[in-house]
């Protein structure tokens, strides 16, 4: 069942990619938001449905604030964090889950500290630790780290505490070229 369902959410993923009509269809009229969720809560051992999953979450929630808001109401922010925590070493999940993040906390001030507040910092935190060499996990681990700290103080405190000073320094050495690593390391 675990294979259907991680084939299920890349679907819906892909599905909802580049299409504004297709996020309003899984978002509103089908439920596929609650059954991406679901998916993530009862096959939570599973990296491929997490990564599937997060994947999925971050392309219906990506310019669509009515999605970026069912999935919070569903628990898929919490979802997300909590497979990244499981799941440190598996890069796609990471990758995926930072996408994730991006995509529904990113542009919420109410999200972006509940973001916080489910230790979202240390999750993102640890998956750049983890995949210094994946460039879209920095990518995306900058610009989520950015976002949180753009308008907090204490949140701020909170990325430094948690390591991702060092962490995005690390990221922007690591990645001299990649530009989008750089413009959201300096961001």
């Amino acid at each position: 069942e675990a294979d259907s369902q991680a084939s299920g959410c890349a679907f819906l993923g892909g599905f909802a990619c580049d299409s504004a009509a297709n996020r309003s269809v899984i978002g509103e009229a089908e439920g596929g938001i609650a059954a991406i969720v679901a998916a993530m809560r009862h096959h939570e051992d599973s990296a491929k449905v997490q990564a599937a999953a997060c994947w999925a979450l971050g392309h219906v929630a990506a310019h669509d604030t009515t999605n970026r808001n069912l999935v919070c109401e569903a628990g898929g922010l919490e979802v997300v964090i909590t497979a990244m925590h499981r799941h440190q070493e598996d890069r796609v999940l990471q990758t995926n889950g930072c996408w994730a993040l991006v995509g529904v906390a990113a542009h919420n001030a109410a999200f972006r500290q509940r973001f916080v507040e489910d230790q979202g910092i240390a999750a993102v935190v640890s998956a750049m630790k983890h995949h210094k060499n994946e460039g879209y996990v920095q990518e995306f681990g900058c610009r989520m780290l950015g976002h949180v700290a753009v308008d907090s103080a204490a949140n701020r405190s909170r990325i430094a505490k948690d390591g991702g000073i060092g962490a995005v320094l690390g990221a922007m050495r690591a990645h001299e070229d990649d530009i989008k690593v750089q413009e959201y390391g300096c961001w």
